[in-house]
């Protein structure tokens, strides 16, 4: 569970990256879900937070075919998916994880986001 305070009067973008690694005797990393359970929005504005989840193999510019893409979306309109999740095509033991956070007024509205949680399958 990432919390922080994303407000945004202005567009305002930002990363979060990590890497998990699972213990010798545990259980391999099956796929992953996104939550952004916390946000306040008004007007046009939106918050979304997009997740890549790749095979922690000490290469940073390829995820291979093993790739999770998870994206939900916080927004005024009918736009909102407060959930994604997914599952990789074979259990990993280790994975890094690159979130990019945008949280943006729109015209005449505001954003507000408190935190998003990934939870990891075994």
């Amino acid at each position: 569970m990432f919390e922080a305070k994303w407000a945004a009067p202005a567009s305002l973008e930002s990363f979060v990256t990590y890497t998990i690694e699972v213990r010798p005797d545990g259980k391999p990393i099956k796929g992953a879900s996104l939550q952004m359970p916390f946000g306040e929005i008004t007007g046009t504005g939106n918050a979304t937070v997009a997740e890549e989840v790749c095979p922690w193999d000490g290469n940073l510019d390829s995820c291979g075919d093993q790739r999770l893409d998870l994206k939900v979306v916080l927004s005024s309109d009918k736009s909102k998916k407060a959930v994604d999740s997914g599952y990789f095509k074979s259990p990993l033991t280790a994975v890094r994880v690159s979130t990019p956070v945008d949280v943006a007024p729109g015209r005449g509205g505001t954003a507000i986001l408190e935190g998003f949680i990934t939870v990891f399958a075994q």
